[in-house]
């Protein structure tokens, strides 16, 4: 009720800018700056969430920035710090002719500063179209990606393709390169997390392959050597973690790999513990298993995403998993794991009983700034008859603002405020208090379109 309040209180006395964005499955995040941007997961939206509001606050502050036809599930996506360019690379789209997987378009460009879309000429070896890996770029703007699959006539008979190549991606010159390397090759896979360590090394953990194949374990670790191209494997020590995938992970200043969630391969079932730590700072590298609260905790999830803010990893939507069945139900919040203190919070999307998630942009004054007729009135009925909680001299006072869809009404008595909110035939009914009513500030409603 209070970030109904809270809503309420900006409409009638400044109006707000304000986005929800849909939970989603399969997308990707990157940070920049005091933003996490969010692409695909089979949405044609780009939005971030602005950290410095939110973070002040229990409640996730967005703002969508882009829209467009680039409707992608399942890529991966890596961020130029020279020049806040977001490399979008891979995942499939949707013949809408066939119902095929389109994985023709392989590269995209977005722009932060100029919050634009574009598709980048690229040379060199141009890798096969694939889904479902993960991408890391170093700091002299060279980009590994390795493995993933693809589905081939997927309205047919959903033959899959797995790969094991690794691939570079030049930003500076816009190169391919598609190393030849048979030593010490990792099996191939998809669905994995892969981490770039301060020494040049990669760190590539769990995942899922070829249903033929044996599962991949999470102590035995494949690395990417970055400076002579080099490929090893690792047997960790420490503590037995659950094969995963889907999962997500962020590297800490300590050298420490925190990983979150994931499930069991193609059962999509949740794995246990959701939280565990590869510590790299000792060989071979060792797994722990942190004492965390549960207080406040994500549930299980898988498909998400998780970006690393000051001390704060920050789990954004996915699927929520079970132990016993598959997944129904989507994540909405926002978690953020403090790395030092190991205590979880969160930023939560909506906090409005009995009204609709989508409904709610009725609310907000949007990024288009549409202006909608308002119509406000003021009504001041006689005073009312003395009674044992009420004084005859109160004074009672109402207004009313109508934009589509919403019916905003407060009512003042004496020291009480009601504010009676109508949303779609839905009523909510709130306390607030008399400052509200107080304000000489001019009040305007937008809506988008």
């Amino acid at each position: 009720m209070i970030f109904l309040f809270n809503i309420l209180l900006l409409i009638l006395i400044d109006g707000i800018y304000c986005f929800y964005p849909e939970t989603r499955i399969g997308h990707n995040s990157v940070l920049i700056n005091n933003k996490i941007f969010y692409f695909a997961g089979n949405s044609h939206e780009v939005f971030y969430l602005d950290l410095l509001n939110s973070l002040n606050t229990s409640y996730a502050k967005w703002v969508s920035v882009a829209d467009s036809s680039i409707n992608i599930k399942y890529s991966t996506s890596v961020v130029n710090i020279n020049d806040s360019t977001v490399f979008l690379i891979g995942g499939l789209m949707k013949n809408p002719f066939t119902g095929d997987d389109d994985y023709s378009h392989f590269v995209y460009n977005f722009d932060a500063k100029k919050l634009k879309w574009e598709t980048p000429q690229i040379k060199g070896d141009l890798p096969y179209g694939r889904k479902k890996m993960q991408a890391v770029i170093d700091n002299s703007g060279l980009i590994y990606i390795f493995g993933g699959n693809k589905i081939l006539n997927s309205s047919i008979d959903n033959v899959e393709m797995w790969y094991n190549d690794m691939n570079i991606l030049n930003v500076i010159n816009m190169t391919w390169i598609t190393l030849n390397i048979s030593l010490n090759l990792p099996p191939k896979r998809s669905d994995y997390s892969a981490t770039l360590l301060s020494n040049g090394f990669i760190v590539y953990i769990g995942g899922r392959n070829d249903p033929g194949q044996p599962a991949i374990t999470m102590n035995e670790l494949y690395l990417f050597d970055t400076n002579n191209l080099t490929w090893s494997s690792m047997i960790t020590q420490g503590a037995q973690i659950d094969i995963r995938a889907y999962h997500s992970d962020v590297l800490t200043s300590e050298g420490h790999i925190i990983i979150y969630g994931g499930c069991y391969g193609d059962s999509h079932l949740q794995v246990v513990p959701n939280t565990v730590i590869l510590n790299t700072q000792v060989t071979p590298y060792e797994w722990l298993i942190p004492n965390i609260s549960s207080k406040n905790s994500p549930p299980s999830l898988r498909g998400h995403t998780a970006d690393l803010y000051k001390n704060f990893m920050i789990i954004s939507f996915g699927e929520i998993t079970n132990a016993n069945s598959s997944p129904t139900n989507m994540n909405k919040n926002i978690y953020l794991l403090d790395v030092q203190t190991f205590t979880w919070s969160i930023l939560k999307n909506n906090n409005i009983s009995n009204v609709d998630f989508y409904n709610q942009n009725d609310l907000c004054l949007l990024q288009k700034k549409i202006p909608i007729e308002t119509k406000i009135t003021r009504k001041t009925p006689p005073t009312p008859t003395p009674n044992p909680i009420a004084k005859a001299d109160l004074l009672v006072t109402v207004f009313t603002v109508v934009t589509v869809g919403t019916v905003v009404t407060v009512v003042q008595v004496g020291t009480l405020i009601l504010v009676v909110v109508t949303i779609g035939g839905v009523v909510v009914l709130v306390e607030t208090h008399e400052e509200l009513l107080t304000s000489k500030r001019n009040i305007s409603v937008f809506r988008s379109e």
